[in-house]
């Protein structure tokens, strides 16, 4: 059987997670304080009409929110593992799928496309940061914990992809039932309200 550096939870695991459990509260808090920040800075860009791509100015935002997220789980960014993991994260929402997933979704709502484009590209640039900063959060835990396949790194992919998709379906369910007359305060008010749905229930691979 093939030697992995894959930490099983254990009971000593379990004592540990317990032991830590109010400083993995406050930690989750500062994540998600940071990841609404940056969701609103990306909305703010979003509505502005500069234009250039947008991803020129929201690529450093999202990678400094995920490094951030990072030392709040008291991750070295100069660590090989930490590293890896953040260019990962990047990678993975800089594709720009969900947010074409996310416009292809909403375009199918009655009243959207009545909505600008800046107010449009207000709504997808801050859901888009809102999963990867959540799903940055899950992952930073996960490493902290020592909860991680250090060899391979496909669990970082399955993370963000979820997240993500979460974050498109539930920006998409809040606009159908607005009928489309939504914007991006809207989903910065429903992401604040969802912290335990967009993460809680991660499981680790």
């Amino acid at each position: 059987m093939k030697n992995r550096s894959y930490i099983q939870v254990s009971g000593k695991q379990h004592e540990k997670e317990t032991a830590v459990q109010p400083d993995l509260r406050a930690k989750r808090r500062r994540a998600r304080a940071l990841t609404l920040g940056a969701a609103a800075a990306a909305g703010a860009v979003g509505a502005i009409p500069l234009g250039i791509n947008d991803g020129f100015i929201l690529a450093p935002l999202e990678t400094t929110l995920v490094t951030s997220i990072s030392k709040v789980y008291d991750l070295q960014k100069s660590d090989d593992l930490t590293k890896n993991i953040i260019a990962r994260i990047i990678e993975c929402g800089a594709v720009g799928i969900a947010a074409k997933a996310l416009i292809n979704r909403l375009k199918l709502i009655p009243g959207v496309a009545n909505l600008a484009a800046d107010v449009l590209n207000a709504i997808v640039a801050a859901s888009v940061v809102m999963g990867i900063g959540t799903a940055s959060g899950i992952i930073m835990e996960k490493v902290y914990l020592g909860q991680i396949d250090r060899e391979n790194l496909d669990w970082v992919n399955r993370i963000m992809e979820g997240q993500l998709g979460k974050a498109v379906r539930t920006v998409t369910r809040a606009a159908a039932e607005k009928n489309g007359r939504i914007d991006a305060g809207d989903v910065l008010k429903i992401f604040s309200k969802k912290d335990e749905d967009m993460g809680s229930d991660e499981k680790q691979p």
